[in-house]
């Protein structure tokens, strides 16, 4: 899957930096980025044309082809999942090398509600991954996401509220034991036990977010202070709002007016209303956007009726979108990709669109566009999860060389987006 490691030149690129798009070469040497290195002498690739950007960071992503991060393999033929060791190890080597193919090269496998023996175990199994991937090349799973465990079950959306655990530092310790989860989902609503779990996780450097959420307005910025640091796919279905004025408003008005807090985004157009998305946008500034999959296993196959954690669902007719059976405009997951959320990303921002709050967005420049989304998809999760520090994440001198290569053809409004190339600690993934 992947080619030799060595040192090559991308020439005459769209550079996309933090500064803006600059036109010129890349050298990668050692697994890094040099900006003002060119010898003559090494492998060239000529990328006129293309846009070279920091390879994305997926820190929301439950599945893909099968595979579910929580329950294992799926059976097509018997409906169910396997949850052995070896399913799991399989399911994870797939997931690590299909990501690259969407312009991946980090992501945060995520589990729904589940028993707590079934999470830690599925935790060990990461851990076990970890620990034996010896391959180049391919996506960096850098962690667990422990998303539906301390939710609010009245918002439960697909989860399954029966599995939800009350918020307390026992119960996650039971959880993991294996050292991987580096994302955890905390209601804020739940009184001071979810204030002191969220302490405590922050503390434990995972970092804590809020999704299917009733919390207020308040309960939102008292968690703020204890460490809370961003909001779970922001706006979709069960994150609470409130249009008067008492306690602050809601949630969804909290994160909006707190600048502190990052809002993920499934850029599917189904999950969010592109309005929304864009008046989001606008409020929040794409210095606090992270655009996120949330894909489920069936992403990638043709599974179109399924089971997970007792929850029915099923997928519509060009499998663009999953419903919870039995719940009205309630989604179960999404079927997104990476490269899909940028391609859509970039549609509504180069084109003239109707906002919600705001009655319109006029269209942006291409280059304008793709650096903040370079930003969402990139920058944004980095500095969220403390990979930054790691020197991932953006386009700089010595930065690792973790990056997404794209063509992108078309007009405003209509662009195709397709990735060309990806590479992994400088390794070109054969695509």
């Amino acid at each position: 899957m992947t080619s030799n490691k060595s040192t090559i030149l991308l020439r005459n690129a769209n550079l996309v930096t933090p500064q803006g798009i600059q036109k010129g070469d890349l050298l990668l040497r050692d697994g890094r980025m040099h900006l003002n290195a060119a010898p003559s002498d090494c492998p060239q690739l000529d990328l006129t044309g293309k846009y070279i950007l920091p390879g994305f960071i997926d820190i929301h992503i439950h599945g893909h082809n099968g595979f579910d991060f929580t329950a294992g393999l799926y059976d097509q033929q018997q409906h169910t999942f396997h949850d052995d060791q070896q399913s799991f190890q399989t399911g994870l080597k797939m997931l690590a090398q299909r990501m690259p193919s969407y312009g991946v090269t980090s992501c945060y496998p995520t589990t729904v509600a589940a028993k707590a023996s079934q999470l830690s175990h599925c935790c060990d199994q990461l851990k076990q991954f970890q620990q034996n991937q010896n391959s180049t090349g391919d996506c960096k799973i850098q962690g667990a996401f422990l998303e539906g465990s301390f939710i609010n079950k009245t918002m439960a959306g697909a989860q399954n509220p029966d599995e939800v655990f009350s918020p307390e530092i026992n119960t996650f310790e039971n959880i993991e034991n294996a050292d991987v989860i580096r994302l955890a989902n905390v209601a804020p609503e739940s009184g001071p036990n979810a204030i002191q779990l969220i302490q405590y996780l922050t503390q434990k450097g995972v970092v804590v977010g809020a999704g299917h959420t009733n919390a207020t307005a308040d309960q939102i910025n008292v968690a703020q202070k204890a460490g809370l640091r961003y909001a779970v796919h922001f706006t979709n279905g069960p994150t609470g709002a409130s249009y008067k004025p008492f306690d602050g408003g809601g949630a969804t008005e909290a994160i909006l007016q707190n600048d502190n807090l990052y809002a993920e985004i499934i850029a599917d157009g189904f999950h969010v209303n592109p309005a929304y998305i864009l008046d989001i946008i606008h409020r929040k500034t794409p210095q606090r956007i992270i655009a996120v999959t949330d894909a489920m296993f069936v992403t990638g196959c043709k599974i179109h009726t399924f089971q997970v954690g007792g929850v029915k669902g099923r997928a519509n007719q060009d499998h663009t979108c999953l419903f919870v059976e039995g719940k009205a405009n309630t989604l179960f997951g999404s079927c997104l990709t990476m490269d899909r959320a940028f391609q859509n990303l970039l549609n509504w921002l180069t084109s003239d669109q109707p906002g919600i709050y705001n009655r319109t967005h006029p269209a942006q420049p291409l280059d304008t566009a793709v650096t903040k989304l370079a930003q969402m998809f990139a920058a944004n999760p980095a500095d969220l999860t403390g990979l930054s520090q790691q020197k991932l994440g953006r386009i700089a001198d010595q930065n690792i060389a973790d990056l997404t290569v794209l063509n992108i053809i078309g007009q405003p409004g209509q662009y195709q987006v397709n990735v060309e190339k990806t590479f992994v600690d400088g390794i070109a993934i054969k695509q």
